[in-house]
């Protein structure tokens, strides 16, 4: 049966509703994001306008100056991972949670 809500700290988090990333701290996203498909996006970046993309989250960390670190597996070939590193800064980027 596939979960319809998250519960973290005294925040429900829901299925296919959309969030800001920068609400939360690094240690919720960690508890929401790890191991999940989601679809991020914004449409205010001034370095990657109009991003859109969904991909498993495999990681939340820090950057060297303390933004957190959501990083994304984009593509498997063999034995080979490529990954994106989103940074919880980018101007006004949203999360969906699709599935487990």
């Amino acid at each position: 049966m596939k979960k319809e809500s998250y519960i973290i700290g005294d925040k429900e988090i829901f299925v296919n509703k959309d969030y800001r990333v920068i609400q939360f701290t690094k240690e919720e996203l960690e508890q929401l994001l790890i191991g999940k498909i989601v679809r991020f996006w914004t449409k205010d970046c001034s370095i990657m306008p109009d991003f859109d993309i969904t991909a498993p989250v495999t990681q939340v960390g820090y950057f060297n100056n303390g933004e957190v670190n959501i990083v994304i597996l984009r593509k498997r070939t063999g034995a080979n991972l490529k990954v994106l590193s989103l940074s919880s800064n980018m101007a006004n980027l949203k999360f969906r949670i699709l599935s487990d």
